[in-house]
């Protein structure tokens, strides 16, 4: 059962154990156990304290994520003991621990698909399992709104795979001009504009009219 592990923690009232100044500076802890030496019982149960808490903090972890988290032995007699079943579950645990390459090969996943670009004729696409939506922009050419103007095509600066679901102009002008007026307009449904959009001007503007305007669209589709 998830949250269930035969991993405990030795001593788990610390008794008989040395302090952490005392078992930091012990000697073994740096220059290792010599030959017939007898190990007195505080530093065993301080090893053991230390290794099996961690280790049974771990496997806490892991059976809470319902991981299997046995060593093997048996729960009760005459029940056989099985060591390399506990190790393969432990394998499996493993496994499953994401590595470097694992989160790059998984950001690579999600963003898959991904485009952009950062220009005055640019596009974001989103990812495949966003779906693939795209959102592009592009500026035509400046012209004087009079007499009035003609249309102009703008191809986006790709194109759209499946459909243009919807496509919008805005109209700038280079400066204010009292005499200037008008804004432009897309042509047609945007069904038909995978690749381009045409845009017309609407209305004029008076004959002293110098002020350049210019069309910008947006378009979003798949």
């Amino acid at each position: 059962m998830s949250g269930q592990t035969n991993f405990i923690q030795v001593n788990e009232t610390a008794a008989n154990q040395y302090t952490d100044s005392t078992y930091d500076t012990y000697p073994l802890i740096t220059g290792g156990i010599t030959v017939n030496a007898t190990l007195p019982s505080p530093y065993l149960n301080k090893k053991d304290y230390q290794f099996s808490t961690m280790i049974a903090a771990l496997a806490a972890m892991l059976a809470n994520k319902g991981f299997t988290t046995s060593d093997g032995s048996p729960s009760a007699n005459p029940v056989t003991p099985s060591p390399s079943t506990a190790v393969s579950a432990l394998a499996s645990v493993l496994a499953n621990i994401l590595t470097t390459a694992d989160y790059a090969s998984i950001i690579s996943n999600v963003f898959a698909g991904a485009a952009y670009s950062e220009t005055a004729n640019g596009y974001l696409k989103l990812p495949a399992v966003l779906g693939g939506l795209g959102i592009q922009w592009a500026k035509g050419t400046g012209v004087v709104p009079y007499p009035r103007p003609s249309g102009q095509t703008l191809s986006w600066p790709i194109s759209f795979p499946t459909a243009c679901l919807w496509s919008g102009a805005f109209t700038r002008y280079d400066s204010s001009d009292p005499y200037g007026f008008g804004v432009w307009q897309t042509e047609g449904d945007p069904s038909t504009q995978k690749t381009s959009v045409t845009v017309n001007f609407q209305s004029g503007g008076d004959l002293s009219t110098t002020v350049n305007t210019f069309p910008y669209v947006i378009g979003i589709g798949y």
